[in-house]
């Protein structure tokens, strides 16, 4: 996905280790949706499975960069809008 410090798509959603592969940046669900552009439809909330707050609602990927996924950044798993 677009990391949100440095725009590139090279951000690596992984358990406690997402990071972008281009500027090096630690980004959680959190840091990732307050650092998203301010008409960005991205929030996050709590993924049940994982119990933690980690689900980070329509963004988009570089796998499917039209449309918008929610992106558990616990698991690294997306499930379709």
């Amino acid at each position: 996905m677009a990391c949100p410090h440095c725009d590139q798509w090279a951000l690596v959603v992984a358990d406690d280790n997402s990071k972008c592969r281009f500027c090096t940046v630690r980004t959680d669900a959190l840091d990732y949706v307050l650092h998203r552009d301010i008409g960005s439809n991205a929030s996050y909330r709590r993924r049940l499975s994982c119990d933690n707050q980690t689900l980070v609602c329509s963004v988009l990927t570089a796998a499917f960069p039209d449309v918008p996924v929610d992106l558990c950044f616990d698991c690294g798993k997306t499930f379709p809008r």
